[in-house]
């Protein structure tokens, strides 16, 4: 759900937000709660003291808009770690359609990503296959990390000790697919 924040901008949690597919004649000045409509496939708003059918959602991936190295970047998510889930640099395993909704609410241009160039071949830090076609066989010198673009959701290849924003992915302990946890609920 978004809310109307005071200075009359829309967001979720004091995130400003502006990429939704309002319906006509939404938002109305006298609402103060957004929420998504499967029939129109839309984002309406009405007061928030209504009540709705509502899902919560436990999300499996964090854009962080701190500017790190890739090194910096990897630690920062893996500090994260707690006794249910792990966290790394996004890899293989999120579907990168998906991904790159949050590659959108970076501040830099490109964000790392769980790419890194070892041993003479690209690997996914989570040790899942590298199932892209058209990566070099040969990193460019000095450019042995991965980024995903904002703008084309292209691959690209940096130098690691440059600084950019970072998604983190969470993995429940002991699975090997991504966490998503949705709840349903009927007012």
């Amino acid at each position: 759900m978004e809310t109307r924040e005071v200075d009359g901008t829309w967001g979720r949690t004091g995130e400003p937000s502006d990429s939704y597919e309002w319906l006509p004649e939404h938002p109305p000045p006298s609402s103060d709660c957004g929420l998504y409509d499967e029939r129109t496939n839309g984002v309406l708003a009405d007061r928030c003291d209504e009540a709705y059918p509502f899902v919560c959602y436990d999300e499996p991936l964090t854009t962080v808009r701190e500017s790190k190295t890739w090194g910096e970047a990897l630690q920062h998510c893996r500090d994260l770690d707690d006794k249910y889930f792990t966290y790394d640099l996004l890899s293989s395993a999120y579907d990168h359609r998906y991904a790159n909704l949050h590659v959108q609410q970076a501040v830099t241009d490109e964000v790392w990503i769980g790419l890194r160039f070892l041993a003479g071949e690209w690997k996914w830090i989570d040790g899942e296959e590298m199932e892209y076609q058209g990566l070099p066989h040969c990193a460019p010198q000095w450019k042995h990390c991965g980024t995903r673009h904002k703008k084309n959701n292209n691959l690209e290849f940096r130098d690691c000790m440059e600084k950019r924003n970072f998604i983190c992915s969470k993995t429940r302990i002991g699975d090997a697919q991504p966490y998503y946890n949705v709840t349903y609920a009927r007012t």
